[in-house]
């Protein structure tokens, strides 16, 4: 399925209820992305628009989404990821839980969480978790890139 949205053009994979979606023009040149970044958020809208974001400003990342942290859980089984980008409030296993089971379980990939209410977290939550970074909602797209995209990085 093909969609438009403000003049970026996506072609979106289905792939075992988790969406996967890259630039229409590197799809169509055959070019794979090397590594992961797996976007986890229980607002589909917000799923959707991060999910678009990353693939046009995240290069070299096949970008990876789910809706919870159940069906996360289900993609870091099936494919390594890099970066985590998950939502702490959602239904189910929420992002603390998450990221623990991540930390645990898959200790290279970076772990980045977002929330409205930065109380579920603390400092020491961060490090114990290993968390490298918490985004403040609402964010702007150019910070939430910077952070998660250089904190990979550094």
């Amino acid at each position: 399925m093909t969609e438009v949205y403000k003049a970026l053009r996506l072609k979106m994979h289905h792939n075992n209820g988790t969406l996967f979606a890259a630039p229409w023009e590197e799809r169509d040149k055959g070019l794979q992305r090397s590594q992961n970044l797996l976007v986890v958020d229980d607002c589909r809208e917000l799923l959707h628009i991060l999910g678009e974001c990353f693939a046009v400003y995240a290069d070299g990342y096949n970008i990876l989404t789910a809706p919870d942290g159940r069906e996360a859980i289900k993609v870091l089984q099936s494919a390594p990821v890099e970066i985590l980008l998950t939502d702490l409030h959602m239904p189910g296993m929420n992002g603390l839980e998450l990221s623990s089971f991540t930390k645990n379980n898959y200790p290279g990939t970076k772990i980045f969480t977002m929330s409205g209410d930065d109380k579920i977290i603390s400092k020491n939550g961060l490090n114990h978790l290993g968390i490298s970074a918490h985004i403040r909602k609402p964010f702007s797209i150019d910070d939430l890139m910077s952070v998660v995209l250089e904190g990979h990085i550094a």
